[in-house]
């Protein structure tokens, strides 16, 4: 799949499963959001300037994931604007204080 269907996929994912993005008090850019598929699991997100980044193994494979685009919808309501998910982020791909669960 090319990244603009990835980006539109994710897009309309995040938009039908209403994702609640919860933001990590005392911590300014980090938010948090429930697993669908592991209701005991949550994913980290970080929105650091124009780069964002999720501990999901969604966006370690494919760098966009419905909770990315949950959050650009958020920070967009809130009045920020974020970048279009074709842009590279400067961010790594994994974040070693992040809890990331990966699939063998």
């Amino acid at each position: 799949m090319t990244p603009a269907l990835l980006q539109a996929r994710a897009h309309a994912r995040a938009h039908n499963e209403h994702l609640y993005i919860r933001a990590v008090p005392n911590r300014p850019g980090y938010y948090t959001v429930r697993s669908r598929s592991n209701p005991n699991l949550r994913h980290t997100l970080v929105a650091i300037g124009d780069d964002l980044a999720c501990s999901c193994t969604g966006f370690y494979h494919r760098r966009n994931c419905k909770h990315i685009e949950a959050l650009r919808n958020r920070l967009a309501r809130e009045g920020r604007v974020m970048p279009a998910a074709a842009q590279q982020s400067e961010l790594p791909l994994f974040f070693p204080e992040l809890p990331v669960r990966l699939v063998k």
